[in-house]
């Protein structure tokens, strides 16, 4: 057995469900709250957890449904069109399909593999594997998920940024370094605000965005034909920069456990058919968003849709609206990242404070030199697709998925060789490169 040390705090969601029986109620609205507005939906990172069944699920399948398209409707989305003008319509449309459905049959590995093994979190189906592959496999899982909240954190400040100096009249109070300060000095206490109080802006972010939607609709109406430079199909390098976009946006391999585990009456095949169900309509959400806001603003599209905007009530109502969304979903997103700093202290002390105080420093002096939006979610794209998309369900598969033969296991190295390839092209390539778009067909040239 592993030599006997100190024992330390607990920070698990199943540990938090024995100790409280309001603490699910809680961490639901933490969770849609957070998937709200990004990907990241558990309140700490992996842990290496015993075995323990949690408490009998309460979430009904409409409710995991709603959490799951609410996951999808995330900042990512407002870089959708971007993506598609450097992919083309119909190439943009397959991408959607087919990063989805691989995402739904990767999650199906996993929450099977959590159900045989009665493990309903991730650090503890981890621990499964042989030798220290689990222990390894756990700590980068942590590191790449504290990046990738550090990397959302980020996007958030730059959001922020774009949309409240479009709203601001000329001078002082149109600069980028302003709005950083005034994003990282609010977003600290409000840290502190316990996240029960923060769960509204699931419900606000989504209204927003549909608000979005309605806009861009009007915008296109308004011009009577698609701008210049709309492409039906083509292919180019932006294709995979638009690949790591999608999957920045629609990854959740790292908390499904957790969710499942709250589903009412949980089996894998009714999980799975709610994320299929959920998938299917955000294939639908994405496709028509995308394509509809590249049509509107043609290749000129910003990275970040709400840039193109015209100025105006209805562009204002936007920009203020996403800023403020975004300003509360920011402490969900710094919780997480002290976790780990309180379980090693047993309680929140100073080094606490020092931790949020980096993290809201650190994303703020980032965001002075970095302003590219659409490179920052296609590099946290690429960062994650490599493991949680190839990695962990793949070697899930392989070790902890019984009674499957030779064709099985080539299929999971498959799948590990192909999400590992996509990470190191989606480093390479970070910007849409509209300019390298071979286009077929053109629907507006």
């Amino acid at each position: 057995g592993r030599p006997s040390r100190e024992p330390v705090p607990d920070t698990s969601m199943q540990e938090a469900l024995r100790r409280d029986s309001h603490a699910h109620t809680e961490m639901t609205a933490s969770q849609i709250a957070a998937q709200s507005m990004g990907r990241f939906c558990s309140s700490e990172l992996l842990h290496e957890g015993e075995d323990a069944l949690p408490t009998a699920g309460t979430v009904t399948s409409l409710g995991m449904f709603i959490n799951m398209l609410t996951a999808g409707l995330g900042t990512s989305i407002l870089a959708f069109p971007w993506g598609v003008a450097g992919a083309s319509v119909v190439s943009g449309v397959f991408l959607v399909v087919f990063i989805l459905v691989v995402n739904m049959w990767t999650i199906g590995i996993v929450v099977r593999a959590g159900e045989e093994h009665k493990a309903f979190d991730l650090g503890t189906l981890l621990m499964k594997l042989p030798g220290r592959m689990g222990s390894i496999l756990q700590t980068t899982s942590n590191g790449l998920v504290w990046l990738t909240l550090w990397l959302t954190l980020l996007s958030y400040v730059i959001t922020i940024q774009n949309n409240m100096i479009l709203v601001m009249p000329a001078g002082a109070a149109q600069n980028r370094v302003l709005w950083a300060v005034l994003t990282a000095a609010v977003a600290y206490p409000l840290s502190y605000v316990p996240q029960k109080y923060l769960s509204f802006t699931s419900s606000v972010s989504v209204a927003v965005i549909i608000f979005l939607f309605g806009v861009l609709i009007q915008t296109l109406a308004s011009e009577g034909e698609p701008q210049h430079g709309v492409c039906g199909f083509g292919t180019g390098p932006g294709v995979v920069t638009y690949f790591s976009v999608l999957m920045n946006s629609v990854i959740i391999q790292m908390c499904v456990l957790p969710m499942y585990a709250e589903l009412k009456d949980r089996t894998p095949a009714k999980f799975n058919l709610i994320v299929n169900s959920a998938f299917g309509s955000l294939i639908v959400l994405f496709c028509a968003f995308a394509t509809v806001g590249y049509m509107a603003f043609g290749n000129d599209v910003d990275s970040m849709i709400t840039d193109n905007l015209k100025k105006g009530a209805l562009g204002s109502v936007v920009h203020v609206g996403i800023s403020l969304v975004i300003l509360c979903t920011f402490p969900i997103f710094v919780i997480p990242m002290v976790a780990p700093v309180a379980a090693f202290e047993g309680k929140e002390g100073i080094w606490c404070h020092i931790a949020r105080a980096v993290i809201c420093a650190s994303v703020m002096f980032a965001a002075f030199f970095i302003t590219q939006f659409g490179m920052i979610l296609a590099v946290n794209g690429a960062l994650c697709v490599g493991f949680f998309i190839g990695v962990l369900p793949g070697l899930v598969g392989l070790y902890l998925t019984p009674g499957k033969g030779a064709a099985w296991r080539a299929l999971m190295w498959s799948l590990i060789l192909f999400a590992l390839a996509g990470s190191v092209l989606g480093f390479v390539f970070t910007d849409n490169e509209w300019k390298e778009l071979h286009c077929w067909w053109w629907i507006s040239k």
